[in-house]
């Protein structure tokens, strides 16, 4: 077999697995945040992604070879299911929703805090320019030398500040996977293909679905070799449910009160007390 068709095999059966800790700070579009710190295990192979969260049991799989991303509670054994198509579709909806609302307070503190959040979602009011960046710095992060990158967005805007290992050039799929479910502006990442290696350090901005995310990560340790087909499946006897603060139906439905019951009679609101109704007239009393 020639070189080549040994590089190509490789390439097709090969695969990287990250494991790494991670900061993390995640915001809604109306700016509700949640942090916290936890273990990933990241899997990137043939352009999927499974990136498992240890601490916490839970689970993303982003699959561009079926057009799919499943977020799995591995704890309550339920699982959410989004095809790119939906989610496109479902982020073009609150995006034009919250243009609407920029127009609608134009001027106003508050146009420019919404235009931060839009632009938290990777939506710039015109083409942004981007450049990629080395900072000069190097440091060894797990066992791997690594140099220091930036991605710089309209030139003071720092999205990416990172250490990234050259000879995991590979590993870039993975953004590719994050900007197929709207992770970044097309034109970010196109830059992302050109950062010259994978992050294993440093602070990263994207979206996903609805929440704008920043992450400080460092990678613990790197390994490369086939993953098997199951870390990138759907497990089975999962319960399949909406994914909150995504799908429009997937918060709590409000309580029916109790002893409510339809009415269309109009004296039967607030009988007694309200002050629209007009009096009753009595009859005279007859002398007896």
């Amino acid at each position: 077999m020639s070189k080549l068709l040994l590089l190509l095999a490789f390439a097709q059966t090969d695969g990287l697995t990250v494991e790494r800790r991670v900061r993390v700070v995640s915001r809604d579009t109306v700016g509700k945040a949640s942090e916290y710190v936890r273990t990933e295990v990241v899997r990137i192979q043939g352009g999927n992604v499974a990136i498992d969260d240890v601490t916490f049991g839970a689970r993303l799989v982003i699959r561009p070879d079926k057009a799919l991303a499943w977020v799995i509670d591995v704890q309550g054994a339920t699982y959410s299911e989004l095809d790119f198509a939906a989610v496109a579709k479902r982020r073009a909806q609150e995006l034009a929703n919250l243009a609407d609302a920029k127009k609608r307070v134009a001027g106003t503190q508050d146009a420019d805090d919404i235009e931060r959040v839009m632009i938290g979602l990777g939506t710039y009011a015109s083409p942004p320019s981007v450049a990629v960046k080395e900072t000069g710095r190097e440091e060894k992060i797990a066992g791997r030398a690594c140099s220091g990158r930036s991605i710089v967005v309209n030139e003071t805007d720092v999205a990416f500040d990172v250490f990234v290992d050259p000879s995991l050039a590979d590993g870039l799929a993975y953004f590719d996977a994050l900007a197929a479910v709207g992770g970044f502006h097309p034109d970010v990442a196109a830059k992302l293909k050109t950062l010259g290696g994978f992050p294993l350090k440093g602070k990263v901005r994207y979206a996903l679905f609805l929440d704008r995310v920043f992450c400080e990560e460092e990678a613990t340790a790197v390994t490369r070799g086939p993953i098997g087909a199951a870390d990138f499946d759907l497990p089975s006897g999962l319960k399949k449910v909406p994914l909150k603060g995504f799908d429009p139906d997937s918060g709590p439905k409000p309580e029916k009160p109790k002893n409510f019951a339809h009415t269309f009679r109009e004296d039967d609101i607030e009988r007694d007390t309200n002050p629209l109704k007009k009096p009753e007239k009595k009859e005279p009393e007859k002398d007896r």
